[in-house]
């Protein structure tokens, strides 16, 4: 009985097994099927809506702010002569602070055209001339019928050039920047357009029209993928994160771009002159950095300096550390090279330039944004360096008994204000193994795991130790100190070192 009972029962078990795996796959292809139809259904819904909510209210936005601006907009061009508007009158001012004072969402902006299509007021205008070549009479708006009738939900276009006193809202593809929401007439009586756009690229934050679609849509979504398995759910949460991972991924390959063009303005090679070892180091503490070196060699034609095709009598060096670290002051530090390096070839007076540059970049920087910088005329024939320093410090001469001198700064920063505090110089005389050693902050405040700062004295003794070297091994020492005192802690600012070593 018992084998009998064996053999009857292997064959139900086997059974009862085969279908519950049959009903099991079944279960799976259903619910399979249903996450499929329903994921793909949810996110076609959730992103139509959200299209449509996100366009809708832009164009809302677009039309009122568009109106307000025009309330505002100066349109008397009876002063003008003509009556037509030109660029820096003082009817062009007013129309203009009206346009750069205008608040849009996200990235976008409001311009005036002038009657043959031309950009005449731009937010950037002022700091790009390059506006004042657009034309835009030749942009087509879509737009699309609203209202009753056979007609409603049609699109058909309309060139901004041809726009007349009514409103034509809608979008447009403009140029190589893809699509923008527009809202565009022409001003009575000035043969002036007005046109506020928004960017589609620039609309980094939902709306309170687009916010309520997602969260009605999300909702509902959940109610029905939830019902089967929290698998879909997680697959269009996943989606959306995609997204931010997305934009993420396209700030960092922004910032990683900045950061190579910042570090191929850097010089590939420090001039070569002879007795003397030149040597500099840049890290920074994110892609791009606010710190910026140079050094080029020069010829002197009488009070002037320009830059050398060959046989240099001197080297200019340079070393600046602008406000903060990343992309932005990373433009301000390779705008001040650029700066002087255009200085140089136009023939660089040394008060008259420093003047003209902290006067460009006092008009140039944000409120609160600065840079200290150092320069440095290396004159080999008489070992002497001739040193101006705007803010930037410590200085720090380590002579060749071991002794450490700290020469003092001239002046405050540039861009702090539209004058210097000076523009003399001092000479600092480099004997026979003497090396003058410049660093920015980020090397100072060098944090440690508790916080404790690397700090000047630690440099001090740094340089006693390893002065007897030259300009590479000197650099290769301070940065291998910080490197040991800083361990795992966060890089939280640019590291720039510069050395001139007299052999």
């Amino acid at each position: 009985m018992a084998s009998g009972t064996r053999g009857d029962s292997g064959p139900a078990s086997y059974r009862r097994i085969r279908r519950k795996g049959t009903l099991i796959a079944l279960a799976l292809s259903i619910q399979a099927a249903v996450l499929v139809v329903g994921w793909v259904a949810t996110f076609r819904v959730v992103r139509d809506q959200f299209a449509m909510a996100v366009e809708r209210r832009v164009l809302e936005e677009n039309a009122e702010a568009a109106e307000r601006l025009l309330e505002r907009l100066p349109t008397d061009t009876s002063g003008s002569e003509g009556g037509v508007v030109e660029f820096g009158t003082p009817e062009w001012e007013a129309q203009q602070q009206v346009v750069e004072e205008l608040d849009l969402p996200g990235s976008g902006f409001a311009c005036l055209l002038d009657e043959d299509g031309n950009i005449l007021c731009h937010p950037d205008i002022r700091h790009d001339s390059s506006l004042r070549r657009v034309n835009l009479s030749g942009v087509d708006v879509e737009i699309t019928r609203s209202g009753e009738g056979d007609d409603e939900g049609e699109t058909y276009s309309i060139n901004v050039g041809d726009v007349g006193a009514e409103w034509a809202i809608g979008r447009s593809y403009f140029f190589q920047d893809g699509i923008h929401y527009i809202a565009t007439r022409e001003i009575p009586e000035t043969g002036q357009r007005l046109l506020v756009h928004q960017p589609q690229a620039g609309l980094l934050e939902l709306t309170e029209g687009a916010e309520h679609v997602i969260r009605v849509t999300a909702a509902l979504a959940a109610l029905v993928v939830l019902g089967v398995t929290g698998l879909g759910l997680n697959s269009v949460i996943r989606r959306y994160d995609s997204f931010a991972e997305e934009a993420n991924r396209k700030l960092e390959a922004a910032a990683r771009l900045a950061g190579e063009i910042q570090a191929a303005a850097l010089p590939a090679s420090l001039p070569e002159v002879a007795g003397y070892s030149l040597a500099a180091s840049f890290e920074a503490a994110e892609h791009a950095g606010g710190d910026v070196y140079d050094a080029v060699g020069l010829v002197r034609d009488g009070g002037v300096v320009r830059l050398a095709d060959s046989d240099p009598h001197c080297v200019l060096l340079m070393l600046a550390d602008a406000t903060g670290h990343g992309v932005g002051p990373a433009l301000a530090a390779t705008q001040l090279r650029a700066m002087v390096r255009m200085g140089l070839r136009a023939g660089w007076d040394t008060r008259e330039g420093l003047s003209a540059l902290n006067a460009q970049l006092f008009e140039d920087l944000p409120d609160g944004r600065f840079l200290t910088a150092w320069f440095g005329v290396l004159d080999p024939e008489t070992s002497t360096v001739r040193s101006f320093s705007a803010g930037q410090g410590p200085l720090l001469v380590a002579r060749a008994d071991g002794s450490i001198e700290e020469i003092e700064t001239q002046s405050w920063p540039l861009a702090v204000s539209s004058e210097l505090g000076g523009t003399e110089g001092c000479d600092v005389v480099l004997g026979p193994g003497d090396a003058f050693v410049i660093s920015t902050d980020g090397i100072m405040e060098a944090p440690n795991v508790d916080g404790e700062q690397f700090g000047v004295d630690r440099l001090r003794d740094v340089l006693k130790q390893c002065h007897g070297g030259d300009a590479h091994e000197i650099i290769g020492a301070v940065n291998w100190a910080v490197a040991e005192w800083t361990g795992r802690a966060v890089m939280d600012d640019d590291r720039t070192v510069l050395v001139i070593k007299r052999g």
